[in-house]
């Protein structure tokens, strides 16, 4: 597949140093997982003697492949109409497309040379990432359970050695096995429709011990001046409490699916429903309190005009959660027949319908902005779609006004991302 209408600048050493600062302040933020100092020192290294062909080269090219593709994340104004009449796409609309790939290639070629390593699970990681990025959901998830294998080799071989850790090294590793277990648990649910077809284990890493949060690495080695190792610390800070948020986050959804999905959907409509009311409103309540311990530096507030990224994505993480807890009744509700509604479940089906309506809305503002969660954002507002839908037809559910412009955002996203993703392209198709 053609990813890209321009040309490549193909592998430039001398360009390292831009596009590490590019990765670090794009992507490295919502993975903090490489130590920053070393990455610029590498780079710094690279445009000296060039990328070689090391290990450390593995990453260091891995970073520049992500940062030539990453951008800043901009609030558009641009609205579906508009990006209909301009047909614009998320390949033409990517400049450096062809350059990352050249960069990601290079990496590949340098794969023999890693072993079960921290470095190798780093690099295996940040391969998974990119792929996101690029909307190759396979590939990344093949890249995070490789990644997960040899992080999984390496800790049990650690545990048969003797001799103590240096601190650096046990936070990179615990900051590893958060980022890789919660990024193949979340790929492994959202893939859940097709695992007749496509069976996913989840990862031998949920059998190791680790501890129940990563421990955090030193923000600075002193070196900068006292401006800039401020600035730095602060986007440190920033980052973690992120971090830090969407592990929580995620232990949160664990716990609702655990609660609804680990049977088949239509044993929801045979359920006790009182019973699952109980157990909603439970979890209902534990999102909210995970919502008030999000750190007001990474939160998003509404009535405030949002540039930050950080908070933008923990509020599609809020969506998330939400679609999870009540989609339940919702399907309960659209499979009730022609009878009314039953009206203990009706509040819940509101929610379900609101959250949709909320997240489309939010969406609007970001359709181009490029991320490593896109694609699985693209299937959540599929989702949001769908439900809305559903509930449509079966006229006995009260639909918000303005159903269709949301139906209507779902596929202006799927379109601008379908060129990438063709089970995008078929996601829209039958949703229109």
């Amino acid at each position: 597949m053609l990813r890209s209408t321009t040309h490549s600048r193909g592998v430039n050493e001398d360009n390292a140093p831009e596009l590490i600062k590019a990765f670090l302040a794009n992507t490295h933020i919502k993975n903090p997982i490489f130590d920053a100092n070393d990455l610029i020192k590498w780079a710094k290294s690279g445009v000296e003697h060039g990328f070689g062909w090391t290990s450390r080269s593995c990453l260091l090219l891995s970073a520049c492949a992500l940062g030539a593709l990453s951008s800043p994340f901009r609030i558009s104004l641009e609205t579906p109409a508009d990006l209909s009449m301009r047909a614009s796409n998320s390949i033409r609309d990517t400049p450096n497309y062809s350059t990352a790939e050249s960069y990601y290639i290079a990496t590949r070629k340098r794969l023999g040379l890693l072993g079960n390593t921290l470095i190798a699970a780093q690099y295996l990681f940040f391969s998974g990432v990119y792929e996101m990025y690029s909307l190759r959901p396979l590939q990344a998830r093949t890249s995070f359970t490789r990644a997960c294998s040899v992080l999984q080799v390496y800790a049990m071989g650690k545990s048969s050695q003797t001799g103590s850790q240096l601190p650096s090294t046990t936070s990179l590793e615990h900051r590893l096995y958060w980022s890789c277990l919660k990024s193949k648990s979340h790929f492994n649910f959202q893939v859940s429709e097709i695992r007749d077809q496509l069976p996913l284990p989840p990862s031998g890493l949920a059998r190791l011990d680790y501890p129940p949060f990563p421990a955090l690495p030193e923000p600075s080695d002193g070196t900068e001046s006292e401006q800039a190792q401020g600035l730095r610390e602060s986007a440190f800070q920033k980052s973690w409490f992120y971090y830090l948020a969407e592990i929580s986050g995620r232990r949160t959804a664990n716990r609702i699916v655990s609660s609804f999905y680990r049977v088949d959907q239509m044993t929801w409509l045979s359920s006790d429903l009182d019973r699952m009311m109980r157990i909603a409103s439970e979890l209902e309540l534990q999102v909210q309190q995970w919502i008030e311990h999000i750190p007001e530096s990474v939160r998003w507030e509404e009535s405030v005009n949002q540039s930050d990224e950080l908070a933008y994505m923990l509020k599609g993480r809020v969506y998330h959660l939400y679609m999870l807890l009540y989609r339940p009744f919702l399907f309960i509700a659209v499979h009730s027949g022609n009878g009314p509604i039953d009206p203990w479940i009706d509040p819940f089906v509101q929610k379900c319908l609101k959250n949709c309506f909320g997240h489309t809305c939010g969406q609007v503002k970001t359709i181009k902005h490029r991320h490593h969660g896109t694609w699985f954002a693209a299937r959540l507002l599929l989702s949001d779609g769908l439900m809305i839908l559903a509930a449509v037809k079966c006229k006995n559910i009260n639909v918000p006004h303005g159903w269709p412009q949301q139906i209507q955002i779902v596929v202006s996203y799927l379109s601008y991302w379908e060129e990438e993703a063709p089970d995008l392209l078929k996601a829209r198709l039958a949703l229109q």
